[in-house]
């Protein structure tokens, strides 16, 4: 029997919800395919639903439904008028011949030890033998390493007296996690700056978190993990924080697009060049890419981190930031002015756009900064050039 397994929940990208989809369907298949969906993440339930592509008043259509649009019967036998006739989909429990029976995870299970270490490792092939897989690998090493792995990699390299810049451009579970492995981490770091967060002034800055309606105001890399972003904001660390308002200020494709078209061509800059301008493409050409200028708010984190603040009017205020992270999704992940209980943090608020996009091109053009050797080709053209 084909079994058709649904989690409720609806994004367009990566995030956690995939990993928890594949931990559902693995611990599925683990427990020998139970018919009803035993499971170790989700309480399951059989459940008849339907694709609804129409939104009330039914029947208006953009022209963009298959079923219907340029055909004189519709397919599937559906009702003209109906429920399926215009577009704008959504999924709806209903009786009827519409109706396939689906089963649904309607509700997490409370997280256990196991679970904790299950979703953390990922089913990784080191431990697959663990959860059932038929082998373990004898080469660890060939696997990618763990944050904390890399943490201790890095310690291991550095200067004696020497500190660590950190940038910080999605959920903070790792960086939570090595500064509760070691109580001496602050002392180690000497900045931190975090690309997330959101700031709402009265009620007027909305977040991004679209898969939790209800949630308006908070940023998707805090709402991840809010108990995370919370450890990192009460550690102590010199936080720089550049949230989500400043970040759509700076997410115009073609002033950037037309700055590094300008500056010298390093392989970084014809890189960086090439990459944004099919991230703007898929921008114009698909719906689904809408969110694609997102990424030029992140840029502006390594800008921060790595330019003169002066070159970009950058314009910075300290604050007193409490990220709240009480296990209710309509308000975890919002951050919020509070100077009882708030961690002093240094908040990026003004940065002049076209200074900004400046700075990003010309450090790419730098020679100075640029690779040695940018590609095969200019390697094999210092090949044949005999020696001086």
């Amino acid at each position: 029997m084909l079994q058709l397994v649904i989690i409720a929940c609806s994004v367009q990208s990566y995030f956690l919800w995939d990993s928890f989809t594949s931990g559902v369907a693995t611990s599925i298949m683990h427990k020998s395919r139970d018919p009803n969906g035993e499971n170790d993440f989700a309480e399951m339930e059989f459940m008849n639903i339907t694709v609804v592509t129409s939104n009330k008043p039914y029947g208006v259509s953009d022209g963009s439904n298959p079923f219907f649009d340029g055909l004189e019967i519709p397919k599937f036998n559906l009702k003209k008028g109906g429920v399926h006739s215009g577009h704008d989909g959504y999924t709806m429990e209903v009786t009827g011949p519409e109706a396939v029976s689906v089963l649904v995870a309607t509700k997490a299970k409370p997280n256990r030890d196991r679970l904790n270490l299950v979703l953390h490792l990922r089913y990784t092939a080191e431990n697959s033998v663990k959860f059932g897989a038929p082998r373990d690998t004898d080469h660890p090493e060939l696997r990618q390493p763990l944050a904390l792995e890399v943490w201790e990699s890095v310690l291991k390299s550095l200067d004696s007296g020497s500190k660590i810049t950190i940038l910080a451009n999605g959920p903070l579970t790792n960086l939570a996690n090595i500064i509760l492995s070691d109580k001496n981490t602050s002392s180690l770091i000497q900045d931190v700056y975090i690309v997330g967060g959101n700031i709402n002034y009265n009620n007027t800055d909305k977040g991004n978190v679209f898969t939790i309606p209800l949630n308006e105001y908070a940023e998707f890399n805090m709402f991840l993990d809010p108990l995370a972003a919370k450890t990192v904001f009460h550690s102590g660390l010199d936080i720089t924080l550049i949230p989500l308002g400043i970040q759509r200020k700076v997410c115009a494709f073609p002033k950037i697009l037309e700055r590094l078209h300008v500056t010298k061509r390093t392989p970084e800059a014809v890189f960086a060049r090439r990459l944004i301008s099919r991230l703007h493409r898929l921008q114009l050409e698909h719906h689904r890419y809408q969110h694609m200028d997102t990424f030029l708010g992140e840029i502006l984190g390594a800008v921060t981190l790595g330019a003169d603040h002066s070159t970009t009017n950058s314009a910075f205020q300290v604050k007193s930031i409490r990220v709240v992270a009480t296990g209710a999704e309509s308000v975890d992940g919002q951050m919020k002015i509070d100077k009882k209980d708030g961690k002093s943090v240094k908040i990026l608020e003004n940065v002049d756009d076209t200074a900004y996009y400046g700075a990003f091109a010309n450090r790419l053009g730098d020679e100075q900064q640029s690779a040695v050797v940018g590609s095969f080709q200019e390697q094999r053209r210092t090949w044949s050039r005999p020696p001086k």
